[in-house]
């Protein structure tokens, strides 16, 4: 099975885009878990408030968008 693509939007205008391993159906919270370790890697400080975030299929169909109200609740 193909894993979903998170795609992110942070408040500095940076994205993070990567494959989520999602056993049991989209788990937002490891993708957005990712999102900030990613963040954190590439520019080496804690992340600004993410914005919005959508899985998408391989094959480019969008499976589940979020607002940045519903990411902020994500642990």
């Amino acid at each position: 099975m193909l894993m979903p693509i998170f795609v992110c939007k942070f408040g500095d205008g940076e994205r993070t885009r990567m494959t989520v391993h999602c056993p049991n159906g989209l788990d937002v919270a490891r993708g957005v878990r990712l999102a900030r370790y990613a963040y954190e890697s590439r520019k080496q400080k804690a992340p600004p408030a993410m914005l919005s975030a959508t899985f998408i299929s391989w094959d480019g169909i969008k499976l589940m968008s979020y607002t940045d109200d519903e990411l902020a609740k994500v642990a």
